[in-house]
């Protein structure tokens, strides 16, 4: 056999035997890669889900665009908003207890989240919360009052919402900056078993 013929075995290196400017290499080019197929944020969605339905929120519907330009963000719609669990959860069950006695009031209404104006972004100023009511009531002073409420409680349920999308934001960017962090990404590289040659490149098809 010629010697030119006798295969030959390519070094390769872990993360922690590189060099500290190869090691970089290899961090940046891997920095996106546990978060390219959109699951990383999975777990964040499902806590804030959760959350909001606690709120009374129901099966609140979270988007969001980020992280690294100004209209980024994070916002969500509902259906249905309990009117009861929600006005308990932020401490205003007194301040608009009229609204809550519908039945002994004769009217109905329904409280909904919904997305206001079209766009790639999705941020706090995307939806806003809207009251669709449909009241029987004869009493001009009592229909007054109940209107000038709905206005208030649609108001704060706005305040609310967009307070909890600011949240929901957060806690996505914290998630976010974390793991392309090169602390996360280096333990990312040396939990998977990659290996790299000894400028950075990693070593396809290879494991430690």
């Amino acid at each position: 056999m010629e010697a030119e013929d006798v295969p030959t075995q390519l070094a390769s290196y872990t993360i922690s035997e590189l060099s500290k400017v190869a090691a970089g290499r290899a961090v940046e080019a891997l920095r996106y890669s546990d978060i390219e197929d959109g699951d990383w944020a999975d777990s964040e969605l499902d806590y804030w889900k959760g959350t909001l339905e606690e709120m009374g929120f129901q099966n609140p519907k979270i988007r969001y665009s980020g992280f690294s330009s100004q209209g980024d963000g994070a916002s969500f719609t509902s259906a249905y908003v309990d009117l009861g669990m929600f006005l308990v959860a932020v401490g205003d069950a007194q301040r608009f207890r009229l609204l809550t006695l519908a039945e002994k009031l004769e009217f109905e209404l329904r409280l909904v989240v919904k997305e206001v104006g079209e766009g790639r972004y999705s941020h706090k100023y995307t939806v806003r919360a809207s009251i669709e009511d449909f009241i029987r009531c004869d009493q001009k002073g009592l229909r007054d009052r109940v209107d000038d409420l709905i206005d208030e409680l649609e108001e704060r349920t706005t305040e609310v919402v967009r307070e909890m999308s600011d949240k929901i934001y957060a806690g996505l960017d914290k998630e976010y900056t974390y793991l392309v962090s090169d602390d996360a990404v280096v333990e990312n590289i040396a939990a998977r078993g990659y290996l790299f040659t000894e400028g950075g490149a990693r070593v396809e098809g290879v494991s430690a």
